[in-house]
C-alpha cells in the first residue's frame, strides 16, 4: 500500500546528505510540533519501477524520510498525521484527462491516532510509519488517480512527486476530526497544520547509444593507443538532468583474453573505468598504455539515479589497435622488389617522415634501408621500437623538422 509507493519515490543513493528539515504546527495550539528531515531530493530523479507500486511493506525499504513529533506537553498528546503523495506529468493532457482539478494524487491517508509522550518525541521513519494503519476513506494507492493514469498509459510518466506531511489540528470539541467522507475530496490540507512539502523531478533516461572507436560485436582496427571515446545519451544534457555532482556515467575498458569471446569478457570486471559528465572522453592518463595487435571492448554505463544503484548499459563496442606498418603501401614503393620486413620498415619510415619519405630514402647513400641497419642512439634498433615511435609521431608526441626529430 503506502508503503510501496512511498519506497518507490526513495529517489536518492544511500548515501545522499540529508535535507534541511522542515516543520509544522498546528496552528490552534503549538504544543505538538513536526518535522521531517529526508534525503535531498533535490535534482532530478531518474530511477522509478512500476513493480514498487504493487509489492507490500515488508520493512526493507530503504528509509529516505524521518518524521518526527514533539510534544511540548506535560501530559502525553494523541495527534494524527496525514502523508500524502502527489504527482503532476510533464504533460498537462494526461493530468486533464487521469486526475481532477488539476491534481494526481498517488496516495493520501492519515493515521489513526499516534501517542506521543509527554514532554517528549516520537520518532517515525518511510518504513516504520507504514507499517501502522491508516483511517479508511483515504487514497489509496491501488486506486488512486494515479494509478489509473499508469494503467492507462502502461508506463510511468515524466513529472514532479511531492511528498506531503502534515498534523491534523485539534481546531475544536470534536479534536479536529474530518470524517472519512471528506477525506478523499479534500483539495488542500484544509483543517491540517501548515504542510511539510518535498519535492522531486522524475525523468527517465533512455540510454546510452556509443559512435567511436569500434563498433558493436567486432573488432575493426584503430591506429592510435590513445583513442577519444564517443556516445550519445539525452544524461548528458544539464539542463534536463540535474544530477548535482554526481557522475552521470561510466566508462569501462576490457583487454580480451586469449580464447575469451566477445560476450564472457563483458561477465568479468574490466581493467579499466573512469566515471564521466559529458559524451565524450580522451583516453584517460592513469590507464594503463594500449598494446599493439591487442583487442579490446568498452561501454558505457548511464547512471539511474535512486535509492538503488542502477545503471543502463550501452551495447559494448570492440576495436584492435592495428600495428602501423598494416597501413597500405606509400604509392613510391609500388613496383619494388621487398621483403616483408622491408616493406613493413618502409610504411614506418613513412609514417614519421610523412612527405619527406621518399626523397629521404632515394637520396639514401646506402640504397632501401634493412631491418639491420635501424639504430638507435648508435644502438640496434627493432622493428617492434620502430613501431612504438612511429606511434609516437603519428600522435603528436614528437614531430620532424629540417635539423631532425624532437
Amino acid at each position: 500500500m503506502l508503503a510501496s509507493l512511498l519506497a518507490s519515490i526513495a529517489f536518492l543513493a544511500p548515501s545522499g546528505k540529508a535535507s534541511n528539515a522542515s516543520s509544522s504546527n498546528c496552528p490552534e495550539s503549538g504544543q505538538v510540533e513536526l518535522s521531517v528531515a529526508a534525503p535531498s531530493l533535490e535534482g532530478t530523479i531518474s530511477r522509478l519501477s512500476m513493480s514498487w507500486f504493487n509489492v507490500e511493506q515488508d520493512g526493507t525499504s530503504p528509509i529516505f524520510f524521518t518524521a518526527t513529533l514533539k510534544n511540548n506537553l506535560a501530559t502525553e498528546a494523541k495527534v494524527r498525521l496525514l502523508v500524502g503523495i502527489q504527482v503532476t506529468p510533464t504533460d498537462s493532457r494526461l493530468t486533464a484527462k487521469y486526475c481532477t482539478g488539476g491534481t494526481c494524487w498517488a496516495e493520501k491517508e492519515v493515521t489513526w491516532p499516534i501517542t506521543v509522550p509527554a514532554g517528549g518525541i516520537k520518532v517515525l521513519n518511510s518504513n516504520t510509519l507504514y507499517s501502522t494503519s491508516f483511517e479508511p476513506g483515504g487514497i489509496d494507492p491501488s486506486n488512486s488517480p494515479f494509478r489509473n493514469l499508469i494503467n492507462g498509459i502502461g508506463r510511468l510518466p515524466q513529472g514532479q512527486v511531492k511528498m506531503q506531511f502534515a498534523l491534523l489540528c485539534a481546531k475544536n470539541s470534536s479534536a479536529g476530526k474530518i470524517k472519512s467522507s471528506d477525506l478523499s475530496s479534500l483539495a488542500s490540507f484544509d483543517g491540517f497544520g501548515a504542510p511539510v512539502v518535498i519535492s522531486t523531478d522524475y525523468r527517465p533516461v533512455n540510454g546510452v547509444n556509443l559512435l567511436q572507436p569500434g563498433a558493436p560485436g567486432e573488432f575493426p582496427d584503430i591506429f592510435t593507443s590513445s583513442p577519444t571515446f564517443n556516445f550519445q545519451s539525452d544524461l548528458a544534457s544539464s539542463a534536463n538532468f540535474d544530477y548535482k555532482g554526481e557522475p552521470r556515467f561510466l566508462l569501462e575498458l576490457w583487454q580480451l583474453k586469449h580464447g575469451e569471446s566477445f560476450a564472457q569478457c563483458l561477465q568479468r570486471r574490466p581493467e579499466q573505468s573512469t566515471t564521466l559528465d559529458q559524451p565524450t572522453a580522451a583516453f584517460p592518463a592513469n590507464w594503463a598504455p594500449l598494446q599493439t595487435g591487442e583487442r579490446y571492448v568498452w561501454r558505457v554505463r548511464a547512471r539511474e539515479r535512486g535509492p538503488i544503484a542502477s545503471w543502463i548499459d550501452a551495447e559494448a563496442f570492440g576495436f584492435r589497435l592495428a600495428p602501423l606498418s598494416s597501413v597500405t603501401d606509400p604509392d613510391w614503393m609500388n613496383g619494388k622488389n621487398l621483403t616483408e620486413d622491408q616493406k613493413r620498415l618502409l610504411r614506418l619510415l613513412a609514417r614519421i617522415l610523412g612527405s619527406r619519405a621518399e626523397t629521404l630514402i632515394t637520396l639514401s647513400q646506402d640504397g632501401t634501408p634493412t631491418v639491420a641497419s635501424l639504430r638507435q642512439d648508435g644502438k640496434p634498433m627493432t622493428l617492434e621500437a620502430l613501431e612504438e615511435l612511429a606511434r609516437a609521431f603519428e600522435e603528436g608526441k614528437n614531430t620532424v623538422t629540417d635539423e631532425g626529430t624532437r
